[in-house]
């Protein structure tokens, strides 16, 4: 994760930086209701965000 406003050249991950927690945890519920929105399984490796809430973690067969 980069913040390419202050570091366009992708030299810095930020991913484990305190202050980019939040934007961390938004961006991992987004991706698992991406993932509920298109029917994808998330990886078993993949630990449920908080935000995720009731979203499934297998794909619906409707």
């Amino acid at each position: 994760m980069y913040d390419l406003r202050n570091n366009s050249e992708e030299l810095r991950n930020v991913y484990d930086a305190p202050a980019y927690a939040g934007i961390r945890e938004e961006l991992k519920t987004a991706m698992w209701r991406e993932q509920a929105r298109l029917g994808d399984t998330p990886h078993p490796s993949q630990p449920r965000p908080a935000g995720a809430g009731d979203l499934p973690t297998t794909p619906s067969r409707t």
